[in-house]
């Protein structure tokens, strides 16, 4: 084994061990905050919230471009096409959000939470939050610096925590609570991002260059939206079949159930993503 492979090995273990603290802690705490408001929550709350992340994460993925995992695949300056990604996918976001607010009507009805329709308006607000991200946060996963991530994804579990638990205890037991619990972390993540690579997005509305990754990013799209819909049928069926409550115990005893691989499995392939492509480079 060469010299650089065994340094990359060896950032890749470290990394890894990092991607493991942070995926445990987080999913120990997801789990602990889970099992407080359940005593507070209902199981329709956590299934009209169910149905609120299943149409923006649908949205999001049926709409992906899968350019930042294309241009790492080359051994370029990615630098130069930053700020037009993260144009072109606040741009997207805005749309989507637009789009699920007037298609409310129609998805409240087909999933039978016609009185939480307010809420899935305001689901857009997802779409929009994650995308303001800061996009340089790919240097992270690309110089396998998975330390950052880990206190990215940690910061942003502890703000969900506080802001769910607060908003159920202190303002109202409703699905809300945990809409801005996810807002919120989704929030205090993206300032984690900024501070730990403090480089502000500009906007660049030139998109030209971005077109000769686009041969190589659908493949990475198509298979990542494949795999989703194999996932997406069951939750759609039992939302539409069975209405919310249903729902809603169906999606947190299936997330609780495959934790472990689930968990396992994601940290697997983030790290040898940008491990092998690290080695491909060289």
């Amino acid at each position: 084994m060469a010299e650089n492979d065994r340094g990359v090995l060896a950032k890749a273990i470290h990394g890894g061990k990092w991607m493991f603290y942070g995926t445990a802690t987080q999913k120990i705490l997801s789990v602990a905050t889970f099992f407080i408001l359940a005593r507070i929550l209902t199981p329709e709350h956590y299934g009209i919230i169910a149905v609120v992340l299943m149409v923006t994460s649908t949205a999001n993925l049926m709409t992906s471009h899968g350019l930042e995992m294309a241009i790492t695949q080359r051994n370029i300056n990615i630098e130069n096409y930053l700020d037009s990604i993260w144009t072109l996918n606040v741009l997207r976001a805005f749309t989507l959000a637009v789009l699920v607010l007037v298609l409310s009507k129609p998805l409240s009805i087909f999933f039978h939470i016609q009185p939480s329709i307010n809420l899935l308006r305001a689901g857009g607000l997802l779409l929009i939050v994650t995308h303001l991200a800061n996009i340089r946060q790919i240097y992270f996963f690309i110089n396998l610096d998975f330390k950052k991530v880990f206190w990215r994804d940690f910061t942003g579990q502890i703000a969900y925590a506080v802001s769910a638990l607060s908003w159920a205890l202190f303002i109202q037991a409703s699905a809300w609570a945990l809409l801005v619990g996810h807002i919120t972390r989704i929030i205090v993540s993206n300032a984690v991002t900024y501070i730990e690579y403090p480089c502000c997005p500009r906007p660049s509305f030139n998109f030209r260059p971005l077109l000769k990754f686009l041969g190589y990013s659908k493949w990475i799209t198509g298979q990542v939206v494949l795999d989703y819909i194999t996932n997406l049928m069951d939750p759609v069926f039992v939302g539409r079949m069975l209405g919310p409550s249903s729902l809603g115990l169906y999606s947190k005893a299936n997330e609780l159930a495959s934790t472990a691989t689930a968990t396992l499995l994601s940290i697997m392939r983030k790290i040898s993503f940008y491990a092998y492509n690290t080695i491909q480079s060289d």
